[in-house]
């Protein structure tokens, strides 16, 4: 197993935390990623990590990636790898929304508890019925993925290939494609970055409308189109964003915008991702090992290394 020759596709965080766990579990392999883009292309380049899961599928999965972070945080700069810890308001009207996202982390994030109406009153302009506060930590795709990729890199990954024993299918909202998978939908993302360096905490508006502080400004989004591959941002969906979060936050009203991100995620049909081991054979008769491990959707970061420790629980199956 040391020894095997193993072929990532896709350099986002799925491709790229895969390889680091393998890398750490068996030091002697020799982990080769493919990517048909820049890094500053693909979805895990825009913001990412506000801490939301609220399936119970994916909870084992997130208390792995979370307690990655842990470490991370602990042990290294926040600066470099991006990882930080910050407070999250999540607000609904929707009762079970929010009842189904306290079961799933109420087991690993910090100081989970549900404020009462006075607070909510307090905080929003445009209160909403139930709130649910918790600290939890998040990662800035643009520094932590090149972070994973370094350690990738010092622990001997490469970026060309010969034959491979193992093919890790991480290729996101075309990883269908490359697997024969219908089943996968591109959903195109956007978000703004605005300068606020007072702007502290995670907010999460219905499951809808976030924004998430990223130092001296603050990524605010977002939209989802479905079925749609286009990356361009169109100035209707600037305004929309803008629009709703300036409604629950009158205090962000020209705030100056100073960026802007669009990223086209790869969900599954089911809303489920894949995360499975496929058995081929080439013409020559040679044997060789596919593991499925795409179609996360917008939780890409939270899930990233539980789903890479499964991958290693694959490797040889």
């Amino acid at each position: 197993m040391d020894n095997l020759k193993i072929a990532i596709i896709g350099q986002g965080i799925i491709g790229v935390s895969s390889a680091l766990a393998i890398l750490e579990k068996y030091p002697n392999a020799q982990v080769t990623i493919f990517g048909d883009r820049s890094f500053e292309e693909t979805c895990s380049y825009g913001p990412s990590g506000h801490f939301e899961v609220d399936r119970d599928v994916y909870k084992d999965w997130a208390k792995a990636s979370f307690l990655k972070f842990a470490e991370i945080y602990r042990d290294h700069n926040p600066d470099v790898t991006g990882v930080k810890l910050i407070s999250n308001f999540h607000i609904s009207d929707t009762l079970e929304k929010l009842q189904n996202l306290e079961r799933c982390t109420k087991e690993f994030v910090y100081n989970l508890h549900w404020l009462e109406e006075r607070e909510i009153k307090a905080i929003f302009s445009q209160p909403k019925k139930y709130c649910l506060f918790f600290t939890a930590y998040a990662s800035e795709g643009k520094k932590y993925v090149p972070w994973l990729k370094e350690k990738c890199v010092q622990k001997g990954a490469k970026f060309l290939a010969e034959e491979v024993d193992v093919i890790i299918n991480c290729a996101g909202s075309y990883a269908g494609k490359l697997a024969g998978d219908d089943e996968v939908i591109p959903v195109k993302g956007v978000a703004l970055e605005v300068y606020a360096p007072w702007h502290k905490h995670t907010y999460d508006y219905d499951c809808h409308t976030y924004a998430m502080p990223m130092g001296e400004t603050v990524f605010i989004g977002t939209t989802r189109k479905v079925n749609c591959h286009s990356t361009k941002i169109t100035d209707e969906e600037r305004q929309d964003i803008m629009s709703r979060y300036e409604e629950f936050h009158p205090a962000m009203k020209n705030a100056k915008v100073v960026g802007e991100w669009c990223g086209i995620r790869g969900e599954r049909a089911a809303g489920i991702c894949r995360l499975e081991s496929q058995k081929r054979t080439l013409i020559s008769g040679k044997q060789y090992q596919v593991i499925h491990n795409y179609g996360h959707g917008g939780y890409g970061f939270i899930l990233h290394w539980g789903c890479a420790l499964k991958v290693i629980e694959l490797l040889g199956c």
